[in-house]
């Protein structure tokens, strides 16, 4: 029952939009599929919807950026201007709806809700500060600041308990569970969203610090279980990089794993650095039908654990062991 532009304040009050125009035009590409499917007299096409959707939120930015001149904002006539022929069949939407829209947003920009909040909360503190510093005085009589930063404190802390427990009381029970399990097939599909389509953006945007950390953790403990957690890291990271097309992704995590197999350099070699090999290898039998180019620090991984083998068999090099005349050809030869 929301008007268009109360619908896009409503979905945009639990959460940020992104800065990139990519991920701006897919989210509000979902909201007027989803608005034009709950709303089917308003427009008559999604992409109406979409099209007015981002020009919406182009209206807010214009409007509301501080560093934007007055002169130089966006006018009534601009933004029905902008918003011609975007019907189907190159019609244009009422004049009167897209006045709505524009005297709405101009009169009140879109907000999260934690900003009002905390707007909100910053004014009654600041209300408050400022009654204290005329009517409290501080000395013998009256409480000094330490003690009213303190008091500040404790208040704000039981806010965060108080908000803590609401949040807990309003998680569903597993009765509420079971219901919801029950629900009509043809709805839960309809309301769906496919893991691909969730799970590959999810990761494109946290693979980069998630190597960091998994490295960082992984050269400096010597504790097996976050070892062990960091391997796991790896192979689960490699695994979907693999699986979702992701080369530069999957490439770094093969290449930093190798790495921490320290085969190839004079370090010494400690008990996860031969975890490292262990999983390397593991991954390389499991998921090498997608490692694509990431296969050639595993061979060489490989390689490398050949040499230590010929070394252990009291041999200096391959020369040495294919040399004429040496034991290990005579014995291949009599065999």
């Amino acid at each position: 029952g929301l008007s268009f532009d109360e619908s896009i304040r409503l979905f945009l009050s639990g959460f940020r939009l992104p800065g990139e125009a990519q991920k701006i035009d897919r989210i509000m590409e979902k909201f007027a599929e989803r608005f034009t499917r709950q709303n089917t007299d308003v427009f008559p096409s999604a992409d109406t919807a979409f099209i007015l959707a981002f020009s919406v939120i182009m209206l807010n930015t214009d409007l509301h950026n501080p560093s934007i001149k007055p002169e130089r904002r966006m006018t009534l006539e601009s933004f029905i201007r902008n918003n011609k022929g975007i019907s189907v069949d190159g019609g244009d939407l009422p004049e009167d709806f897209l006045t709505g829209i524009f005297n709405r947003i101009k009169e009140k920009p879109f907000s999260l809700k934690e900003d009002d909040e905390a707007r909100e909360k910053v004014s009654k503190e600041s209300s408050r500060d400022m009654f204290e510093s005329l009517f409290v005085f501080e000395g013998p009589f009256g409480s000094s600041a330490e003690d009213r930063k303190r008091e500040k404190f404790r208040k704000e802390r039981e806010e965060m308990m108080a908000a803590s427990e609401q949040m807990f009381k309003k998680r569903p029970s597993k009765n509420m569970s079971s219901r919801k399990l029950n629900l009509d097939s043809s709805t839960q599909l309809t309301d769906s969203v496919s893991p691909a389509d969730v799970v590959k953006p999810m990761f494109d945007v946290t693979w980069g610090p998630l190597i960091g950390t998994l490295s960082q953790v992984l050269e400096s403990s010597t504790n097996e279980t976050s070892i062990a957690l960091c391997l796991s890291g790896f192979v689960y990271s490699i695994r979907l990089a693999s699986h979702s097309g992701m080369s530069l992704a999957r490439n770094t995590f093969v290449n930093s794993l190798a790495k921490f197999t320290t085969l190839g350099s004079i370090k010494e070699m400690k008990s996860k650095n031969i975890e490292c090999i262990r999983t390397l290898l593991s991954i390389a039998i499991i998921d090498g039908e997608y490692l694509g180019d990431s296969w050639s620090p595993i061979l060489q991984c490989i390689s490398q654990l050949g040499r230590l083998h010929l070394f252990a068999s009291g041999l200096d090099s391959e020369d040495q062991f294919l040399q004429v005349g040496s034991p290990q050809l005579t014995k291949i030869s009599e065999a």
